[in-house]
């Protein structure tokens, strides 16, 4: 026996609508019950034969019996959560609803049998796990002779069940498991994260399927070129690592963490940069934890950087007031919210404080 009971995925914010569903498959569960077992009424399952348009729906949240509802529940809260982080909750609920609907669709064109439960929406959560957080882990509890746990990622997976689900919906015997919903599910999420990464409808990572095949691709093309020298000096290997651990923990989420590794690259190599979006969450953060005399730091090296950038005026508008509300150096201050002030729209609260923090300034920068 193999069950997920763990991913290696920090949440950046409370997953609220996953638990809702979790919540809503439980009670209507319950309501179901007489007798100790589960009463479905034919009116709300997905009758293959006859499928009102309801019952693509509703079917997602009846299950047969406690052991349906709980393995359902299980890979819901494993994946559902860092999913519905991903996409807030509006979208992780448009997204599962209609998950539900298209693992219905492809259980009616190819069985005819009534079906219930939410495992059809849950492949599709997996499947878009598959292509958002590919390269995370997943700890997978076994219970054979004895209980142990082991790590693989994410991407392999959830590709071995879709394999399962595929091979038993396509060849195997008949069984009371709607493995065609499953994958339909599956395809769905697969088709909804690749259209969500292409056209950047949400943020990349390093973590996410493309990442997982650009890595495999060079390290590919390395392993079939002619080995290249490469003296790096002690320092240089500990800058590189430096910013590969800084990337790693932005994309984990663990922000006090990649702070941290921050200052230690700063340390090292006082002009490094990272990626623009790296570099800005960095210093918004240090200005968030206090740190001033490092967040301006951190601002500078963006604004020194990243000069095209297309929200630059907000940035030299933080940087104005950093320098003007936390570290007593008016003359920089002005600097940054005049240039800030340029390029503000007009009429807008942010060209507003940056005009009430100017006025702030006495003109010959004495208190």
């Amino acid at each position: 026996m193999l069950f997920p009971i763990r991913t290696n995925m920090p949440l950046r914010s409370s997953p609220v609508v996953n638990y809702l569903l979790l919540v809503a498959n439980i009670a209507i569960f319950l309501t179901s019950l007489h007798k100790g077992r589960a009463v479905i009424p034919n009116a709300y399952a997905l009758q293959a034969s006859y499928p009102q348009l309801h019952q693509f729906l509703t079917h997602a949240f009846l299950h047969a019996n406690w052991q349906h509802l709980a393995g359902n529940m299980l890979f819901l809260y494993i994946f559902g959560n860092n999913i519905n982080d991903r996409l807030g909750n509006v979208g992780y609920l448009a997204f599962y609803l209609a998950a539900a609907f298209f693992a219905g669709l492809g259980h009616v064109y190819m069985e005819q049998t009534p079906a219930v439960g939410a495992s059809g929406a849950i492949a599709a959560v997996t499947g878009l796990y598959l292509i958002l957080l590919a390269r995370t882990r997943v700890t997978i509890l076994y219970w054979i002779f004895f209980i142990g746990t082991f790590e693989v990622t994410a991407f392999l997976w959830i590709f071995l069940s879709f394999s399962k689900d595929l091979y038993y919906g396509l060849y195997g015997p008949p069984m009371q498991i709607a493995y065609s919903a499953h994958v339909a599910g599956y395809l769905f999420g697969f088709g909804i994260g690749l259209l969500l990464l292409l056209f950047r409808l949400v943020r990349r990572s390093n973590y996410d399927l493309l990442s997982f095949f650009s890595r495999a691709a060079y390290r590919f093309s390395v392993a079939g070129a002619p080995a290249v020298k490469r003296d790096f000096t002690p320092r240089q290997q500990q800058v590189l690592s430096l910013r590969q651990e800084i990337l790693d923990s932005l994309d984990a989420h663990d922000m006090p963490k990649a702070v941290e590794l921050y200052l230690q690259l700063q340390g090292s190599d006082p002009e490094q940069v990272l990626p623009a979006q790296a570099q800005l969450d960095l210093a918004n953060q240090l200005m968030a934890q206090a740190d001033y005399q490092n967040a301006a730091r951190a601002y500078e090296l963006f604004l020194k950087s990243y000069p095209t950038y297309g929200q630059l005026a907000q940035v030299q508008l933080m940087l104005g007031l950093v320098y003007t509300r936390y570290l007593d150096q008016p003359s920089l201050a002005r600097e940054h919210l005049t240039n800030a002030l340029e390029n503000l729209p007009a009429d807008s609260p942010a060209r507003q404080m940056c005009q009430a923090e100017l006025d702030r300034i006495p003109p010959d920068d004495t208190p």
